[in-house]
């Protein structure tokens, strides 16, 4: 009777985190080729129309465009395909990003800061304009990046590859971003275990003083891997 009761309780785990697994696709907004490797220079294995949803197998890599492509089934096989004509749909866990740690070329956005928003929305090549309701009613995205606020940026968030702040990148391992926050200057604050928090020192650029810091920068992470940055001023 046990052995039966444990091989059903097996069943329904592996029922659940295959349901689960499922969950997660890509779906195409274009006609999109899908090729060998994520990038250009790839074969093409196929091509794909608009609205066709593919299984997500869970990575993502970026080419040197700053372009993300996911690794979907495709034919009973793996192949790669673009996030400029596409986008992951249902409940994802978050992406494991292959991070190149000579990536050199990514672009550093700490220095943005508290510059005029609509400006550095145009020098960083963001598109995406919205305006909400909240304490940042106005906000610039692509896919991995975010900036916002009123007249300047007081809000820079990063949920992918092609960009850095104060050195840390989603996609490294959580000591590596902690060593390159501590060499920009920042101090650390705390380690709730999925989310370390450093403070950012008041100097010339702030709008505020805050027991001598002006600014906060979270970096969550899972598996000793950081999945997204985030940073803000202390603006009350």
């Amino acid at each position: 009777m046990k052995k039966t009761y444990v091989a059903l309780l097996t069943l329904v785990l592996v029922f659940v985190l295959v349901a689960g697994a499922a969950m997660a696709e890509v779906r195409t907004t274009g006609n999109v080729n899908l090729r060998t490797g994520p990038g250009l220079d790839y074969e093409i294995v196929g091509s794909v129309e608009p609205d066709t949803e593919l299984e997500y197998l869970g990575r993502v890599s970026t080419d040197e465009r700053g372009v993300d492509w996911y690794l979907v089934e495709y034919k009973k096989g793996e192949s790669w395909i673009s996030s400029r004509y596409s986008e992951l749909i249902g409940e994802i866990a978050a992406p494991a990003v292959d991070y190149d740690p000579v990536a050199a070329d990514w672009v550093e956005v700490s220095e943005y800061y508290l510059c005029d928003l609509e400006e550095s929305a145009e020098q960083l090549g963001l598109t995406n304009y919205e305006e909400v309701s909240s304490e940042v009613p106005y906000q610039y995205s692509d896919d991995a990046l975010t900036i916002a606020s009123y007249r300047v940026i007081e809000y820079i968030g990063l949920h992918g590859a092609g960009y850095k702040l104060f050195g840390a990148a989603c996609g490294m391992p959580i000591e590596e971003a902690m060593e390159r926050l501590t060499e920009a200057g920042l101090v650390f604050y705390c380690d709730n275990n999925d989310v370390v928090v450093f403070e950012h020192p008041t100097n010339e650029r702030s709008v505020i003083d805050c027991e001598g810091f002006d600014s906060c920068i979270n970096l969550e992470y899972r598996d000793g891997v950081v999945v997204s940055i985030d940073w803000s001023t202390y603006t009350g």
